[in-house]
Order: structure tokens, then C-alpha cells, then sequence
């Protein structure tokens, strides 16, 4: 008898293909001052850096009564300073990494401190100091002096925790590569298929988009999600589709 061999079916977990809904980085963003700097900041005439180290000056019981007072300073500049929150969450009392860039007249940044910066997250709307930057600034490329970044820079000053359940249910996003109508039905019927045992017949999964899949979550989860989207992350697929894309790279045009 002749043995025809079988295409071997390389199976897919989702968590290789999806993200959940709630899991995303989010971004600290504020306006700090940097220090030490060899005659190489805005200098006395840019106004919104003396307006900055006049206002920190009187934060240190040293008010300043005119700008005049400020005129000469040049190892000053006024950057904004951003640091980037994983996707997983983060707890107070960690470090992160932050960058600087300089927003006035500033030449270079090298050498420079940057003084104690509050940071507050990406909803302006929402005031709470999510953390406190400082530490010496590091430049990466030599070509562009006015941008740096500190490593461990950022001390976490509140807990930042994404939420991943709302309504008892979770959202499954699958990758611009492979999103598309067909792939969110699939991979509904694949959860349907394989977590049958844990919702008694109960069709948990249903595709709501082209790249969106929500999932019920059983009753008895509720008290830990967390181990039922495990769960369902390892789910596997056979062969998801894919959309044809062309990639275009417009630095080397090809």
C-alpha cells in the first residue's frame, strides 16, 4: 500500500496573534528643566525657560523679582521629558527609561542634569503625578545633541494597571496582519471548540469585527479572569489567514 504523506499543520497559539483589549503601552509626558549645561542652553532670552527656572527658583524659597535677574543664563534648558508605561502595567516604586528633547533655542544637551520633573499620564484631564523624573542625560546620536535619554530615570509614583475585563467579557485584537473578517470568525469558532468543558455548551467567543473577538467569561472566572484568558491565549489555529500587503520603506524606497 502506497503512503501519501500529510501536509504537517503548523498550529498557532492566539497569543501569538492577538492582544487583549486593555493591553497597550501608554505614555508619561512632562516639562522639566535640564542643568549643568556648558554655555549650551536657550540662554536669558528665550522666555518660557527663564518662566520655567523662575517658577522652580521660587519652589526653592529662592523667588527671582525680575527676568533681568535671569538674563545671562545659558546652562539652562527647557525640554520636554517622555517615558513609555509597558503594556503590562507597572507598579509603584519601579524605574523606567526616559527622553528629553529640547523645545527652545537650546545647541546641546550633553553634560546636562535633568532637575526633579513631575510626570502625568497621556489623559490630560487626569492630574495625578504618575511619576518623578531626574539623572544625567545620556545623547545617542551625536548628530542630534538636543534630544537624549536617562536611563532608569523615571521613579513610578502610582500604580498604573490596565484593565483588561469590563461586563464580565474581554475583547481579543488580533495584528494588522492578520486582521480581517474571515480570521475573527475563525478564531471565535476555535475558542467555541476548545472551551466547551468550561462554559457547559455555552458559546463563549463571538467575532464583533474584522480584527475584534469578544469573549464571555465564565462564571466561575470571575473571580480570576486572569487564568481564564491564559486560557484561551493558548488556543491554536491552523493556518490564519493573512492579508496580502505590500510594505513600502520610504527611507530606502523599496
Amino acid at each position: 500500500a502506497a503512503l501519501i504523506p500529510q501536509a504537517a499543520q503548523a498550529r498557532v497559539r492566539l497569543e501569538n496573534i492577538c492582544t487583549i483589549q486593555g493591553q497597550q503601552e501608554q505614555k508619561l509626558i512632562g516639562l522639566g528643566l535640564i542643568l549643568g549645561l556648558k554655555g549650551t542652553g536657550d540662554g536669558g532670552k528665550n522666555v518660557p525657560s527663564i518662566r520655567a527656572l523662575a517658577a522652580a527658583l521660587k519652589n526653592l524659597y529662592n523667588p527671582v523679582t525680575s527676568a533681568a535677574e535671569l538674563k545671562d543664563v545659558n546652562n539652562v534648558a527647557l525640554v520636554i521629558v517622555e517615558a513609555t508605561v509597558p503594556a503590562e502595567g507597572i507598579r509603584r516604586g519601579q524605574k523606567i527609561d526616559c527622553f528629553v528633547n529640547s523645545i527652545g533655542a537650546a545647541k546641546s544637551l550633553r553634560g546636562g542634569r535633568l532637575m526633579m520633573t513631575p510626570l502625568g499620564g497621556q489623559n490630560l484631564s487626569d492630574e495625578r503625578v504618575m511619576g518623578m523624573a531626574s539623572g544625567a542625560v545620556i545623547i545617542e546620536e551625536a548628530a542630534v545633541p538636543t534630544s537624549g535619554r536617562i536611563p532608569g530615570g523615571v521613579v513610578i509614583s502610582s500604580d498604573v494597571i490596565n484593565m483588561f475585563v469590563e461586563n464580565g467579557s474581554f475583547k481579543l485584537l488580533l495584528d494588522k496582519d492578520h486582521s480581517s473578517f474571515q480570521a475573527a470568525s475563525v478564531i471565535a469558532q476555535a475558542v467555541n471548540a476548545d472551551i466547551t468543558f468550561e462554559a457547559n455548551g455555552q458559546r463563549l467567543a463571538k467575532a464583533i469585527g474584522p480584527g475584534v473577538i469578544q469573549v464571555v467569561i465564565p462564571e466561575q472566572y470571575l473571580v480570576d479572569p486572569i487564568r481564564f484568558i491564559s486560557q484561551v491565549l493558548e488556543v491554536g489555529v491552523d493556518n490564519p489567514h493573512t492579508q496580502a500587503r505590500v510594505v513600502i520603506n520610504q527611507k530606502t524606497q523599496t
